[in-house]
């Protein structure tokens, strides 16, 4: 039983997946959440059959909620690994405030 389905964007999937692909997992019975994941900056949009299939767009620095899976976590946690210059300067600019807000 399919729950959850995650899609990591790249330049040459992004339209597909967001359309037809899309299209065709909201129609799996047992499908709850449809997640896409940007990989080239800190985007994750969240489409959920609870609420009609509509969109819910997260970043860095808010959480997120899959609801199918009773779990909530940052959005930079899902990025942890990632390389990419939206991730880097989001957490270069954490680490700049926490320093500023402990002197």
């Amino acid at each position: 039983m399919l729950i959850i389905k995650r899609r990591l964007l790249s330049k040459t999937t992004r339209k597909f997946d967001q359309t037809a692909k899309r299209l065709r997992c909201k129609n799996i019975p047992s499908l709850q959440e449809y997640v896409l994941i940007e990989q080239d900056k800190g985007e994750i949009q969240l489409f959920s059959r609870a609420h009609h299939w509509q969109s819910f767009y997260y970043y860095l620095g808010d959480r997120i909620s899959f609801a199918s899976l009773g779990i909530s976590m940052a959005v930079e946690d899902i990025y942890e690994r990632v390389d990419n210059e939206d991730v880097l300067s989001f957490l270069q600019q954490k680490q700049q405030d926490a320093w500023q807000s402990a002197s």
